[in-house]
Parts: structure tokens; sequence; C-alpha cells
């Protein structure tokens, strides 16, 4: 015959450790997702400003450009020629571009409609265009004052380095160079995620 048997304190004790468990998961949960947003988060710039041109929509500037407005949530700005460059394949339009950088011809940019006196610390990344910064880029040096604002110069390369970045920190007027970097050669998203966030880490006003 069998006999059903209850266990009334063994039930209590089980039902209490389970809720116990849950709580302390969901303690843990939450205090990891709170660290993470603070790690992820870049609060030692105050407001910052991220200028960039890129040839081509998520191409490397603009991905390093994106990833640095989620580390600092910074406002971002895409340096653009007020006339389209002209339509062509890509290696003939980088010795077009080339063509411009050897006469001094830097095509006018759009207005930014930006206040940089409103800014703590502003980023500025360009392509590497034949070892230097792009037309857009140089023409934003030339008509911009930083006004005294810490700067953060990088760029892009699928070869070397070229000299973009000291190229813009010697144009900027009136900025503070704060270690530019060049991302070249990057494998995978993953990396250049890594890399940009090592460095965007380290910098301070």
């Amino acid at each position: 015959m069998y006999v059903k048997k209850n266990f009334p304190l063994e039930e209590d004790n089980m039902k209490k450790i389970i809720v116990g468990s849950i709580a302390v998961f969901g303690l843990l949960f939450c205090t990891a997702v709170l660290s993470f947003g603070q790690s992820a988060q870049q609060s030692n710039l105050g407001r910052v400003l991220v200028l960039y041109y890129s040839y081509s929509e998520n191409a490397n500037t603009e991905k390093v450009a994106k990833i640095i407005q989620e580390l600092t949530d910074a406002d971002i700005v895409k340096v653009e020629p007020a006339t389209p460059f002209p339509e062509m394949e890509y290696p003939q339009f980088i010795q077009w571009a080339r063509e411009q950088q050897l006469q001094g011809a830097y095509p006018p940019i759009k207005n930014l409609n930006i206040d940089i006196a409103s800014y703590d610390f502003i980023f500025v990344g360009t392509p590497v265009w034949w070892g230097s910064s792009s037309l857009p880029v140089t023409e934003l040096l030339h008509q911009t004052d930083f006004g005294g604002k810490p700067m953060a110069a990088f760029s892009t390369a699928q070869g070397g380095p070229g000299a973009a970045v000291s190229d813009i920190e010697a144009q900027a007027k009136n900025a503070l160079p704060r270690g530019g970097i060049n991302f070249n050669n990057v494998a995978s998203d993953r990396q250049i995620t890594e890399r940009v966030t090592t460095w965007v880490r380290g910098l301070k006003l």
C-alpha cells in the first residue's frame, strides 16, 4: 500500500532556497549591467564632438567614429563636400584626389552648423589619402578655430599609417592635441572595437 508523505518543513526550506537564489541572481545581473554601462561610457571627457569624413558608409573611418560616439555619448557630424565628388572607381578617385592635393585645391565643405565652444573635447577623423588627411578634413582644418579645446585625431588606412594624424595635429588651429592614433590593417570589427575602446579610455582632458 502506497502512503503519500508530506514534508512541510523541507518544502518550505526548498522554496526559500529557490527564491533566495533568484534574488541573488537578479542582484548579480543588475550589478553586471550597471557595471557594463559605466565602463562602456567615457565620462571624463565632458561634452564630446566627433568630426569625421568617410568615403563610403560603414567604411573603417565611419566605424571608428560611431564607436567613439557610443563610448562617449558624443555628438557626431560627418564632414562632406558641398558639391559631391565625381563618380568614378575608387582607384581613379584616389588618383584624382592626389591631383587635387598637389594643386592645393580643397573643395568647399557643407556648413556643419556646430558651435565648437560648446564642447569640451573634439575628435577629428579621416581616411589616409596619399599619406595625409582627406580633402574634406583638410578643408575643415583650414576654416575651423578649435578655441583651445582638447582634440584627438584618428585615421584609418589599409596600408601604412602615413602622416594624417600628425598633419591634423599640426594644422588644427588653437587645438590641444591629445594622443592621436592610426587604425591601419584592421582585421575585424571586433579588433577595431577593442583598439578604439582602449584608446578612448586612455584619453584625458
